[in-house]
């Protein structure tokens, strides 16, 4: 049971004005006709069953249900002012950094290559039998030609004109590295700490000592945790908008050419 409850629609306008307020407006003007022309078609069923005109607008009004339920669920299946932003914004932020390397994407190949360097200088010190050096070097340098790879297709793809099917190669490109990007920084934290607690709780340290040392961990894998809780909504939100894109009508994104993908 909700504790603080919505009050409900007293016409059709508010109704529409709830169930449809955050869609993009070539959206709104869509779900609206079709609503305003179901609406019609209840009220006149009503009239002719014997209510009176005051009556068949409540009923009509009734049989659309909640608004607010109604707005959930065509936010579900029409894209949102939100999401246009969110796919327009990074469309322009791509094109703003064409032809030169973002810090964040610089950063984090140069973390990718030092880290394939430390590996493999573990592994010139390590036993041959002992592949664990040299598979994650090649991990990191596979991640490392990917992601170069995603950087430079993207790259491109700013580089030409506006149009529905360029953006949405782009934010599916730019989803993929930063899932790419944030996924390894996550895993590269969560190896960090685990190697940190194994270190801190395998030393003959006095118990006041482990004890900072354990609330010091318990802060790591709390923000960690935090991380991967915001990570996972960002990635859930991504693909649900991904998934829209592929069905997506150009009068949501005014100002773009309507080339075919």
């Amino acid at each position: 049971m909700k504790l603080f409850r919505q009050p409900a629609a007293q016409n059709l306008s508010e109704w529409l004005e709830t169930a449809t307020g955050e869609l993009v407006p070539s959206a709104q003007a869509r779900v609206s006709a079709e609503i305003e022309t179901h609406f019609a078609e209840a009220v006149q069923r009503h009239r002719e069953q014997g209510l009176a005109d005051s009556s068949a607008l409540v009923a009509a009004l009734t049989d659309l249900g909640d608004a607010h339920a109604a707005a959930a669920r065509f936010r579900r299946e029409h894209l949102t002012k939100l999401e246009v932003n969110t796919v327009l914004s990074q469309a322009q932020y791509a094109c703003d950094t064409s032809g030169c390397v973002p810090w964040s994407d610089l950063f984090f190949l140069l973390l990718l290559f030092v880290l394939s360097l430390g590996w493999l200088y573990d592994w010139a010190y390590r036993p041959i039998a002992d592949g664990r050096p040299v598979f994650f070097a090649t991990v990191f340098l596979l991640l490392i030609i990917g992601y170069a790879a995603l950087s430079i297709a993207v790259d491109v793809l700013a580089r030409r004109k506006p149009s529905l099917a360029t953006t949405r190669r782009i934010f599916c490109l730019g989803f993929i590295k930063s899932f790419t990007r944030s996924l390894t920084e996550r895993l590269l934290i969560l190896m960090f700490m685990i190697d940190f607690l194994l270190i801190t709780f395998s030393k003959n340290d006095p118990l006041y000592v482990k004890f900072f040392q354990a609330l010091f961990g318990g802060w790591i894998i709390f923000w960690g945790l935090r991380a991967f809780i915001f990570h996972t909504k960002q990635t859930r939100f991504n693909l649900r908008l991904h998934k829209k894109l592929a069905s997506a009508n150009p009068d949501d994104f005014p100002g773009l050419s309507r080339d075919a993908a």
